[in-house]
């Protein structure tokens, strides 16, 4: 079946806005955190929610804190298609006009008790008021939140999802899977060995031009960072039956949707398909495709590089700062399918 398009190339500046939206966060309860979301400006906004502050999914929504360090986030980062979006995955906010959404820190992140620091430097991305095409992102950077979390109220609060660690192996293992899905999902596996390996070499001493394209930088200690990332993603596709990680045919938490691909779970190395997998090409046929092959080394991105999902799509993930585009998932395919490595893996 043919793979969906994703969507095509703007100015790397001009889909980039840093105003016309902006975040207000503020306590609602000992653990719960609320979110207005406001359209600042004169046009009417249409953004696409998933894997947002604004998702009911359990994804990353905030960045929380405690003494500089991160706290551990137990959500899920879920992959969407960039192209044939439903509206249902977008929310439309004429000027002046806000939404507002809750967060229950405990249920996504490791709380330990004591005082916390709550705040998000994020994007949106936004569609043309008509259509569901994603044009571009806004960028926003919310307040910063203070306030303090009891150990055993923390506690209390039921987990989003399922908690449960894997071995502390190399390799990633391929679970619940059987007959043409475990066939594909190893195929998969193994075109991602071997895109990952000329992929590293790409990064490592190939064109400057088109790497400062995806990662926005000709830094050689970026360009070094990124071959090393595109190493482990091999070193880690190099066997399908014991590791630290592992892959599911099967949607084990329940989570997937018309918009989703795939999900995983940082926190435990767990990654699960979701039925539109199925239906995508083995490997890309074309530069801007989504295919399985693609889909593993995207999911392998958040387990091992802690990656996560800033935008999709060429016109919005260009748009990100090279701060953001070394840590967007998207941008590691991208880089991939523009040397055409997907599309001579057959």
């Amino acid at each position: 079946m043919a793979a969906p398009l994703l969507a095509s190339a703007l100015p790397h500046q001009s889909n980039r806005r840093s105003e016309g939206l902006s975040v207000e966060l503020s306590q609602a309860s000992e653990t719960e955190v609320k979110a207005v979301v406001s359209n600042t400006g004169a046009e009417t906004l249409h953004l696409f929610t998933s894997g947002t502050i604004l998702d009911n999914a359990p994804v990353q929504q905030l960045d929380v804190t405690q003494n500089g360090e991160s706290a551990d986030f137990l959500g899920l980062i879920i992959e969407y298609l960039a192209e044939d979006l439903q509206e249902e995955s977008f929310i439309t906010l004429a000027p002046g006009e806000t939404t507002e959404t809750l967060v229950n820190i405990p249920a996504l992140y490791a709380i330990k008790g004591g005082d916390y620091s709550v705040s998000l430097n994020g994007e949106i991305a936004f569609a043309g008021v008509d259509n569901t095409q994603l044009e571009g992102v806004y960028e926003f950077q919310t307040n910063t939140l203070d306030f303090n979390i009891e150990e055993t109220i923390a506690a209390a609060v039921p987990k989003a999802v399922d908690i449960e660690t894997l071995p502390l192996e190399k390799r990633v293992r391929i679970v619940s899977c059987s007959g043409s899905q475990l066939t594909a999902l190893s195929n998969a596996v193994s075109a991602t060995q071997r895109l990952s390996t000329g992929a590293a070499s790409a990064a490592a001493s190939g064109s400057s031009t088109k790497f400062n394209e995806y990662f926005r930088t000709t830094s050689a200690t970026t360009r070094s960072n990124v071959a090393a990332r595109f190493r482990s993603f091999a070193s880690e596709a190099s066997s399908t039956t014991s590791g630290s990680s592992s892959y599911s045919c099967a949607d084990f938490l329940g989570v997937c949707t018309s918009n989703t691909i795939a999900y995983a779970q940082p926190s435990t190395g767990r990654m699960a398909s979701c039925p539109i997998f199925w239906q995508l090409r083995a490997v890309s046929t074309g530069c801007g495709q989504q295919s399985q092959a693609s889909t593993v080394l995207h999911e392998f991105t958040h387990i091992l590089a802690g990656t996560t999902d800033h935008a999709y799509g060429y016109a919005a993930s260009t748009a990100l700062s090279a701060a953001r585009a070394y840590t967007n998932a998207d941008k590691y395919v991208r880089f991939l399918a523009r040397y055409r490595l997907l599309i001579s893996v057959v």
